[in-house]
């Protein structure tokens, strides 16, 4: 009638009392109040540890990740124009580091091939230049109206003789691209007196 949560205990009288049952009940309410208390304490625990560990699990994960946004930082802001910038890897593992590596040997690829197609494009204006200007001058000179027929037949000679040149000229600038194109060749010590 007290409305009180109990524990009871049922025992069987032994002795004088014998065939009779003594039910004892005791209040346990203070019990379950300092239980409730533990659980709340508990609970508590459970979410500071919780917050604790996505605290320290996203600080791992942000700098895990950190190689990986630089290197993906580099290679958005990498132009034609510049090619000499590097990814430097201060943390994280060793697949980093090779990654590192990686998009590193990338970078110097591309900035040769990009320095062997200015040189090949400037060589070419440069090689170019004087073939083309003689042709130009020839071919006008055979088109002048008042030219002789001997004029105009050694105007066509050096017109043809230059143009030969100038296919020489354009196979070896080929040639020449072809060759910068190439990936370096790779350097061995060699013992000179294994030769002999």
């Amino acid at each position: 009638s007290q409305n009180r949560v109990c524990r009871f205990l049922v025992t069987q009288l032994q002795g004088k009392a014998k065939g009779a049952t003594l039910v004892l009940f005791r209040w346990i309410g203070p019990t379950m109040r300092g239980l409730s208390r533990v659980d709340r304490a508990l609970a508590g625990m459970v979410l500071v540890g919780f917050l604790g560990t996505a605290t320290i699990l996203a600080f791992a994960v942000h700098r895990a990740i950190r190689p990986v946004e630089e290197v993906t930082r580099l290679a958005e802001e990498a132009e034609a124009t510049d090619l000499s910038r590097r990814v430097r890897v201060s943390s994280g593992g060793e697949e980093f580091r090779r990654l590192a590596d990686v998009i590193n040997s990338l970078f110097e690829r591309l900035e040769r091939a990009f320095a062997a197609q200015r040189r090949l494009i400037s060589d070419a204006a440069h090689e170019l230049k004087t073939p083309t200007a003689v042709l130009l001058g020839e071919a006008s000179d055979a088109l002048r109206p008042e030219a002789t027929e001997s004029e105009r037949q050694r105007s066509l000679q050096t017109i043809a003789e230059v143009s030969r040149g100038l296919a020489r000229e354009v196979d070896g600038l080929l040639h020449l691209a072809r060759g910068d194109a190439a990936a370096p060749r790779r350097m061995e010590p060699i013992d000179l007196s294994e030769i002999t």
